[in-house]
Order: C-alpha cells, then sequence, then structure tokens
C-alpha cells in the first residue's frame, strides 16, 4: 500500500493490483475493461491512445475508486493535485501494466441469496478437470467477447459451499466449495448470467492473471504447440490430462481430479527431461561423427 496525504489527511492507496478491493476491480472493469477499444487502438505491435478525453475521465474515475473518498471531499482535492497524483506520483500506472491480479477479489457471490464460493488466490486448489472446463471458456471469451462465455467460466469456478467441509479440521483444503462436478456447470449459469459485468470481468481478470502466471511457472507445458491445442474448444487441455495417465482411460478420473499445479510440475519435468534427453542424443550423434 501507499502512504499519502490526501486533503489534509494521511490515506493508504493500492500500489498493485492484489491490494485492489473488490469494488475497486469492478471499478477497472467499468472505466477501463469495458472501453478499452474505445480507449486504444493497436498499431502495429504497441497500443496507441484513441480517445485522450476519454481517457482522462476514466482516470479521474479511477483515482476516485483508488482514494475511497466521499465525492464532495474527492471533488474539493482540485485539478492539480488530482493531476499530480495521477502522473507525478503514478498512481494508475499499475493498471497499465501487466496484470497481476492473482488474488480473488470476489471470494464469495450472493446472487439472490444463493452464495457461490470461488476459488482460493491463485490456482492452489484448482482440479485438472475445473482447470480444462474453466480454461475453455476463458479461451472461447478471448476470441468471441461473448459476455455468455463468462457466464459459463464463472459457474465452473464459483460452487456451493461443501455442507461437510470444515476448517477448524486438521485435513481442511482451504477450499470450501463443493467438489467440482462438470455436470452442474448448466444449471448454475441460470444465477451465474445475473452476476453484474463488472463482476464477470473481475473474475475473468482474476483468472487470466493466475493463467499468465502459471505459463511463466511452466513454459514448456505452456508451449506454443499447447497453446494452440487449447484454443481449440474440441480438444483444449484433455490430451494433456491423457498424457499423465499415459492414454490409459481408466486412470482418467484420477488424473482430472488431481491438483492442476502438481499435474504441471509433472508434466514440466517430463518436458524439461525429453529435451535433455534430446539434447544428448545429439550430441553423441555429433561425438560419433567426429
Amino acid at each position: 500500500m501507499i502512504n499519502l496525504t490526501v486533503g489534509g489527511k494521511p490515506h493508504q492507496i493500492p500500489g498493485s493490483w492484489n491490494e485492489l478491493s473488490a469494488l475497486q476491480v469492478k471499478l477497472y472493469a467499468d472505466y477501463i475493461f469495458k472501453n478499452f477499444n474505445l480507449l486504444f487502438q493497436k498499431v502495429e505491435d504497441r497500443l496507441e491512445v484513441r480517445d485522450e478525453n476519454l481517457l482522462e475521465i476514466s482516470r479521474i474515475g479511477l483515482l476516485y475508486g483508488l482514494l475511497d473518498l466521499p465525492w464532495e471531499t474527492f471533488v474539493v482535492i482540485g485539478e492539480e493535485q488530482r493531476y499530480g497524483l495521477i502522473y507525478d506520483h503514478g498512481l494508475l500506472d499499475f493498471f497499465f501494466g501487466k496484470n497481476t491480479l492473482t488474488k480473488n477479489p470476489l471470494p464469495v457471490v450472493d446472487i439472490n441469496g444463493n452464495l457461490l464460493y470461488g476459488p482460493v488466490d491463485y490456482f492452489f486448489q484448482i482440479s485438472v478437470a475445473e482447470f480444462v472446463f474453466a480454461d475453455m471458456f476463458y479461451v472461447a471469451y478471448r476470441y468471441s467477447k461473448d459476455i455468455k462465455e463468462l457466464d459459463k467460466l464463472a459457474a465452473v469456478l464459483f460452487r456451493p459451499a461443501d455442507q461437510h467441509a470444515n476448517p477448524e479440521a486438521a485435513d481442511y483444503s482451504g477450499d470450501i466449495r463443493q467438489k467440482f462436478n462438470r455436470h452442474n456447470i448448466e444449471s448454475r449459469i441460470p444465477l451465474t448470467s445475473q452476476l453484474q459485468e463488472a463482476e464477470k470481468i473481475s473474475i475473468f481478470l482474476w483468472y487470466d492473471a493466475c493463467r499468465i502466471r502459471l505459463a511463466e511457472s511452466f513454459p514448456h507445458v505452456f508451449n506454443t504447440n499447447n497453446e494452440k491445442k487449447a484454443s481449440n474448444q474440441n480438444a483444449g487441455w484433455k490430451g494433456i490430462i491423457l498424457e499423465m495417465s499415459q492414454g490409459d482411460v481408466t486412470k482418467f478420473s484420477a488424473v482430472e481430479y488431481s491438483a492442476t499445479l502438481i499435474l504441471f510440475e509433472e508434466l514440466e519435468r517430463r518436458a524439461v527431461q525429453a529435451l535433455k534427453m534430446k539434447a544428448d542424443i545429439e550430441n553423441q550423434k555429433n561425438k560419433t561423427k567426429s
């Protein structure tokens, strides 16, 4: 958090994605994400501002959300100090950099009295089966920008509490949600479709940041070839699960409900080992020739 004096009073202001409140993430969704194509345009390999006036309005809205002040106090601050906070202090800079929102901003959502619980931070409790389905809808949204795909993504990730879960128990996993069941996704979509659009985008932003971190942690798993497979909705990451089970469908369910991080650690190890073996073989061939 950043300590600043604003309007003569000390304030703590978020300085990174993971310090944002749920409301502040939703403000980013409303002011920047939803208006991204109005604010920016891609020119070759870089982004250029399309509408300076709209961007300035969006920045002021974000600053208002970060400061968490009553509107009448925010207005009194004055244009000069607002400018200094935005440009001199760079309070909004992280919003326009890499998305690192791995702390779930919506641990629970209340939809007309129906409580649905989200994953714990990062992908620590995401099963392989859950990841496969979530990633399918995540990729579909990235390509189509159809908000209905986010309804499905939320229906995968957000589930009722497991009535038998006991946070005080020694064997508590840290995940209060019911075990993932692909057959229950469809029945939750009518609920998750009622989420605010900014809430759906917040869920997408969290998943996106976690996936980026996952890809950076396991670069040989998230190689170009596998990413192409992931973009195929008919295949996705199912091939990776089969690789883990070595094609034995009788082991499919056991692999399916293992932890995603454990699976990818194993696949990364295998990929690195395979590359090393290939390099050793090539070196041996070269020695033989010489």
